[in-house]
């Protein structure tokens, strides 16, 4: 789509130029309009490829840190595929922290710490994500990692269903 959107600017800018050369009567202001719609053109493709540049990085992040959690084919790296997710939530990606959540959770890897896996569902949870939003909803229910609260618990419970969780109280087995 970038491609494009430079191509069609780059004709544009050579058109303006051609109607230059040949000292084209055209009223000065299409010629603003001209180069200003093909600059127009060359900051939306900008913007359109870093997003998609950023959106490949996600992508390769998660990746990374699900084959070095699971060690294919590579080794077991436990504190890198922490730092891929990370890396992944900082840019943006709510699976990013869902999964470093998910390790605090269920112990992989790492050591369960309910507190810090109730940290990393609820900036995801904040950012729309279900899983985590139900996960948040759960913690609050069973008091892991934060203080019970059932108000606070069916908040986040009534919020993952408004997002389409089809499994609204759905209960989390409670960890000792």
């Amino acid at each position: 789509m970038y491609i494009l959107l430079f191509i069609i600017s780059a004709l544009l800018m050579l058109l303006e130029m051609i109607l230059f050369i040949l000292n084209s009567k055209i009223h000065f202001i299409f010629h603003v309009v001209i180069i200003l719609i093909a600059v127009m053109l060359i900051i939306v493709g900008i913007i359109i490829k870093k997003q998609k540049d950023k959106e490949e990085e996600i992508k390769s992040n998660l990746l990374l840190g699900d084959r070095y959690l699971k060690g294919i084919d590579v080794p077991k790296d436990i504190n890198f595929a922490y730092n891929c997710y990370l890396k992944a939530g900082d840019l943006g990606s709510v699976e990013g922290y869902y999964r470093i959540a998910k390790m605090f959770d269920d112990g992989n890897g790492v050591k369960q710490d309910f507190e810090k896996a109730f940290k990393f569902y609820y900036k995801a949870a904040k950012l729309g994500h279900i899983k985590s939003q139900n996960a948040v909803g759960n913690m609050y229910e069973n008091g892991d990692g934060v203080k019970q609260d059932m108000f606070k618990a069916l908040y986040w419970y009534k919020k993952a269903a408004d997002y389409g969780d089809l499994f609204f109280g759905r209960k989390r087995k409670r960890r000792l």
